[in-house]
């Protein structure tokens, strides 16, 4: 994904070099990653010719343009090391601590920078935690964040995921309206797979044909960004259902499901490796990474998963 978006953004800014705005068009109407692919072409325009090369009437519209003036000066003048430091500090003030309850949320915010060795700068972990719970949560930031933010944020996730757990039971009981009528299992034949494979697609409204599964076929749905393949097989712990499923925002998921509804993780494509700054390392693990890779892709194509 990664190379094909800088490549389509590459493409439509030496497409159209001296007109912004069509560049742009360029960029995003395609069936791909158009957000990645737009904001890639934009950054390569703006950095070709600056701001005197963008619409009038875009730049008229741009929200906090002073502020957005403001840091692209201050990033250049780091760049060139003619940046006054003593101003970026009071310009840009860096909090050690913070902590606070946030009085709309009821939420416990602490922020807290600390030096990470591995990334070789300093981080900012924050903690949010619920005082009727002692349900808590973390991430980490390059930034200092703003803590009624933040909780506000934490919250509406929270909110968000609920929304989600709703909208996925609600999908399983119209689809296997047993459930909702207290059954453990969808009706008829391996009624575990089934539901192991809905609950898992549940928020795209994915499911098991119900004749695939009466008569063990293979099959393929390719539905909401989804390319899924299945076959039914058994061994000797009984019958099972192996899938492959791809969607270009995630990784690949290669899944076994068990008669008795347990999961087991096959292997699939791997999108990322480890890479080392030694170059004889780093090649080792590449070549480490092509041959898992390939062994894969075996696996794949004796099941008809590939390609």
């Amino acid at each position: 994904i990664a190379e094909e978006a800088l490549a389509i953004a590459v493409y439509a800014a030496l497409v159209a070099p001296d007109d912004v705005a069509q560049a742009l068009r360029i960029a995003v109407n395609h069936s791909g990653d158009s957000d990645s692919t737009g904001a890639i072409c934009g950054n390569l325009v703006g950095a070709l010719g600056g701001p005197d090369r963008l619409p009038a009437d875009w730049l008229a519209q741009l929200e906090l343009r002073d502020l957005v003036d403001q840091l692209a000066a201050d990033l250049a003048a780091l760049a060139t090391g003619t940046a006054d430091l003593d101003d970026f500090a009071t310009r840009y003030p860096v909090p050690r601590f913070a902590s606070s309850v946030d009085p709309d949320t009821g939420l416990a915010v602490t922020s807290t920078r600390v030096f990470r060795p591995r990334w070789g700068e300093h981080v900012y972990h924050t903690t949010v935690t619920d005082p009727a719970t002692g349900q808590r949560s973390g991430s980490v930031s390059r930034e200092p964040v703003d803590l009624h933010k933040w909780a506000q944020r934490s919250l509406l996730f929270r909110d968000h995921e609920e929304l989600r757990g709703r909208e996925r039971r609600a999908f399983l009981h119209e689809r296997y309206p047993e459930l909702a009528a207290g059954a453990d299992a969808p009706d008829g034949p391996l009624g575990l797979i089934k539901l192991r494979f809905a609950r898992a697609f549940a928020a795209w409204r994915l499911s098991l044909p119900d004749e695939d599964v009466a008569a063990r076929r293979r099959g393929t749905l390719a539905e909401s960004g989804w390319l899924i393949r299945y076959l039914f097989d058994r061994d000797q712990r009984g019958e099972y259902l192996d899938f492959y499923a791809r969607h270009r925002m995630t990784n690949d998921d290669h899944v076994r499901i068990r008669e008795d509804g347990t999961c087991e993780s096959l292997p699939a494509l791997e999108d990322m490796r480890t890479g080392s700054e030694d170059p004889e390392e780093d090649a080792r693990l590449q070549a480490e990474h092509r041959a898992r890779d390939q062994a894969t892709i075996a696996v794949l194509t004796e099941k008809g998963f590939w390609p």
